[in-house]
């Protein structure tokens, strides 16, 4: 939904950055490796080690980025160590 709207009101292009899943330390929590474990044994330890979160942790890879990006526009995405930037622009003005 963020990204529909970013790139529905953006003129000529939408700058996203997010954390990235293949990176060993979740920045969020700064403990290595929890969000590469299964969703019921890392969110078990994310609720009892940072309740804050309630265990609700979802990282995106690449390619899971790209795919909320809306069909009008063309994206790059470009792994950052522990973030991916992806640059939307409308189809029309990417040639």
């Amino acid at each position: 939904m963020l990204l529909a709207e970013c790139c529905r009101v953006a003129h000529r292009a939408a700058f996203v950055t997010t954390p990235n899943r293949w990176f060993p330390i979740e920045v969020h929590t700064r403990i290595p490796f929890v969000h590469w474990l299964p969703w019921c044994i890392g969110g078990s330890l994310l609720r009892r080690f940072r309740p804050v979160l309630g265990g609700g942790l979802w990282l995106l890879t690449p390619a899971g980025l790209r795919a909320l990006v809306p069909t009008t526009h063309a994206v790059e995405t470009v792994r950052r160590g522990m973030t991916i930037v992806a640059i939307a622009r409308p189809v029309d003005s990417v040639a």
